[in-house]
């Protein structure tokens, strides 16, 4: 019988929650906080101290969480986007373009982003070039051809991201790295060529980018329209550059724009189908770590020929944590491994606490792990796929597979619908307020679509590795661009029926703090409920 913990001993299996809370206060407040960096260093050598020295465990308890308070503030003062590059001034800049220039938006302009490296004053021949280390969004005019990894001079403007630079916005491209944007107009550029003296890490993610688009040009031979590759490229190969804008608010309205591009949800379905599929390694010699190291090779080598995008990145992080979890101790706690790389995460970049994924991505996992299982219970399914379990044990013949289609097709549903439910309690509020639109069937077409993108996932994998395969490669593109002509039309006939989806909300920020604490409140009350129930069991 599994034992029954009052609420501050699960806490206590937590121990990443109690480091991860104060990191995040940190965080938050630095930015209304003016203190130079020593003086923060100090501090915190100076509660280190105060912790070895004192041995009083309540005292240290106090020390710790301060000293991670002042960690949080600190990451944030020193990882500031150095923004060197003056705002509004024609400036003559030199730099590389980093990803793949899109397709031209509004007739006009080609977007991209780039890295800077120097600039001076333009039209001033005594002026210095400066060095500097901006990453911008570039837009140019469909003038010009520039492309990945190619080197340029450009006359222009570096503009910043909005007005004040402390919107949800810009707080959402800082924590990607992007501090400004850029106009490259008709007789802006000066001159291009291939980049020449480019780090490690840009060479990586170039090739990464460049096989991305291989990826893409592989799924553009099938025979669907431009809007099915366009959702073709970003479920399968992260490249979203060919959405249009009507397809992405399809998506909204329907509430699965979570499929437009490879995030937590692409990476947590093969990190399933990878479970599966490496269960014959358990039968080696510890196939335990074989297959922990197999899935986590894996999971890092799809982020890799998707973009390497800070999503992505993330995602693969968090699921090898937990696989590694799983892999080291046997009584593990996903809660653990889920708080675990959040607070890696952000000791690395403390403004991935305002990108909108990563705060999705947490929210939805976390809202899974706590109501998945108690759906479960309280719904019934569980119990109900035990009966169909029975049916099928003393069941024979036709009737035997006739039960077990029953059972998987309930199971698949089942599970589909309550995860999909369990996530959007967490994920809806925020939603609301991020996009003022809340999509009321998403709970209705989620439990379809996310297992037919696990199916289409599956088969179009199948089809970028055998696609070469004259009669085999060929069945299985004919296969995968059915399923994507399947998937837009249920979509957009979601996206077109009434009260698809509650548009305009008004949300404040203060209205979606009071949520989440109602939220949390909700969560504490289920839990003393279940202690106080299981207290006559524990005796």
């Amino acid at each position: 019988m599994k034992p029954a913990f009052t609420l501050s001993q699960e806490i206590g299996r937590i121990p990443f929650l109690r480091l991860t809370v104060p990191l995040i206060a940190g965080i938050v407040v630095a930015d209304r906080l003016d203190i130079a960096v020593g003086v923060l260093l100090g501090s915190a050598v100076a509660l280190l101290v105060g912790g070895a020295l004192f041995r009083d465990e309540r005292v240290r308890a106090v020390l710790l969480v301060a000293l991670l308070v002042y960690v949080g503030i600190l990451s944030v003062k020193v990882r500031v986007p150095a923004e060197n590059i003056p705002r509004g001034q024609r400036l003559l800049v030199r730099g590389v373009v980093t990803d793949h220039v899109s397709s031209p938006v509004a007739g006009r302009w080609q977007r991209s982003t780039a890295r800077l490296e120097v600039f001076r004053e333009w039209g001033d021949i005594a002026s210095v070039w400066q060095p500097t280390r901006e990453n911008i969004l570039i837009y140019i005019d469909t003038a010009y051809r520039l492309v990945l990894g190619e080197q340029f001079a450009a006359v222009g403007y570096v503009n910043s991201l909005d007005s004040t630079g402390s919107s949800g916005y810009a707080r959402t491209m800082h924590a990607r790295g992007i501090t400004g944007r850029f106009y490259m107009t008709t007789g802006g550029l000066v001159e291009s060529s291939p980049a020449d003296h480019l780090t490690l890490w840009q060479k990586t993610k170039f090739l990464s980018k460049r096989i991305q688009k291989s990826l893409c040009n592989r799924l553009a031979t099938l025979d669907m329209d431009h809007r099915e590759e366009g959702v073709a490229m970003a479920l399968i190969a992260g490249y979203t550059h060919e959405l249009e804008a009507p397809v992405r608010d399809a998506y909204s309205r329907s509430g699965t724009s979570h499929v437009l591009a490879v995030s937590g949800l692409h990476l947590g379905i093969l990190f399933l189908i990878l479970q599966v599929a490496l269960t014959p390694l358990l039968a080696l010699r510890r196939g335990y770590l074989w297959r922990s190291w197999a899935i986590a090779l894996c999971l890092w080598g799809y982020a890799f020929i998707t973009g390497l995008s800070p999503s992505v990145l993330r995602s693969a992080f968090m699921l090898s944590m937990l696989q590694f979890s799983l892999m080291t101790v046997w009584r593990y706690n996903s809660y653990n491994a889920l708080f675990s790389s959040a607070f890696v995460l952000l000791l690395i970049n403390p403004y991935y606490l305002y990108d909108i994924s990563f705060q999705m991505s947490y929210l939805a996992v976390f809202s899974i792990l706590f109501f998945y299982p108690r759906f479960n219970r309280w719904f019934g399914a569980r119990s109900l796929e035990r009966k169909l379990t029975l049916c099928e044990e003393h069941s024979r013949g036709i009737m035997r597979a006739g039960w077990w289609c029953l059972r998987s097709l309930f199971s698949m549903s089942a599970t589909a619908l309550l995860i999909g439910l369990a996530a959007q309690i967490a994920v809806a509020p925020l939603v609301g307020y991020t996009f003022g639109r809340i999509p009321l069937l998403a709970l209705l077409i989620n439990p379809v679509v996310v297992p037919l993108v696990t199916v289409i996932m599956t088969v179009a994998l199948a089809y970028l590795m055998l696609g070469g395969i004259p009669l085999l490669g060929g069945w299985i593109g004919e296969v995968t661009a059915v399923l994507f002509r399947w998937q837009n039309k249920l979509v957009y006939w979601t996206a077109s029926s009434p009260g698809a989806s509650v548009e305009q909300v008004a949300f404040s920020g203060t209205m979606l703090l009071v949520v989440y604490a109602l939220l949390i409140f909700v969560l504490l009350f289920i839990k003393w409920q279940e202690q106080t129930a299981a207290k006559p069991t524990a005796q």
